[in-house]
């Protein structure tokens, strides 16, 4: 929605093609919009990419490429994200404060730079505590609603419990949740339960989910910006820029004890 709000304003069309988080489709993408001659290239990677030659096309063209959101620090180019790191700080930290002592992360893919980060911050927050991480509180996964169910049930087997998770999305919160409340348990009571990108599903569900406010519209307005400098100052010999926004958490029921 950002990126079309600014590209629509100066008279530029938006293609949309989902690499539905596979490597091998966003290889096949990326050349597909070679081919097409676009005017410029924004990019979220996939969850599955760990290598990017299918971009060098573009890198070696000074071609208008952005990075948005998932990042990798092995392409010299602008990029445009959040603090991955200070927001799963903030969202394990607001744990720590309500009193919960045994928190496990649903982590996404660690070879994309954004969950990586989202797990370092719920580490550093535990160690700031004086909390003792442990690999067994840590469940790996894509994220989706099945995974957060999944890794619910991979938890709660475990001979002591976890008393509050931080996921690092909101769709994997939720199937987690779901499958907490079908196993008798209380949330947030007996499990304190924090989410990652404000989703509307975050406002619907109940309780409603703690979450990070993922600044999303803001962060394609920004990538299209620059996109649409770089074509229009074809002359400037401009450095990369990363450009960080700012998140907020958004405390509701489901993390709050009485």
């Amino acid at each position: 929605r950002g990126i079309e709000e600014v590209a629509s304003k100066h008279k530029y069309n938006v293609i949309i093609i989902q690499s539905l988080d596979s490597y091998e489709k966003e290889v096949q993408d990326v050349k597909t919009m070679y081919s097409s001659r676009v005017d410029g290239l924004i990019v979220s990677l996939a969850m599955e990419s760990v290598k990017y030659q299918h971009f060098e096309p573009y890198l070696k063209m000074t071609y208008p490429l952005v990075l948005a959101d998932r990042i990798t620090n092995d392409m010299d180019t602008d990029k445009v994200m959040i603090d991955n790191f200070s927001a799963a700080y903030e969202a394990t930290n607001h744990l720590i404060k309500q009193g919960y002592k045994r928190i496990g992360h649903l982590a996404g893919a660690q070879q994309q730079l954004v969950y990586k980060r989202r797990l370092e911050g719920y580490v550093a927050a535990l160690r700031d505590h004086g909390i003792q991480q442990e690999e067994k509180l840590i469940y790996h996964s894509r994220l989706s609603h099945e995974d957060g169910r999944d890794g619910a049930m991979s938890l709660l087997k475990l001979s002591e419990k976890p008393d509050a998770v931080f996921a690092a999305n909101d769709t994997s919160a939720v199937g987690f949740m779901q499958y907490v409340e079908e196993a008798g348990l209380s949330i947030p009571q007996d499990i304190g339960v924090v989410g990652f990108n404000n989703d509307l599903i975050s406002s619907i569900v109940k309780p409603q989910l703690t979450t990070v406010d993922h600044p999303g519209i803001e962060i394609g307005r920004k990538a299209a910006e620059l996109v649409l400098d770089k074509l229009h100052n074809k002359s400037l010999n401009t450095i990369p820029q990363t450009v960080t926004f700012r998140t907020q958490l958004i405390v509701r029921n489901s993390s709050v004890r009485d």
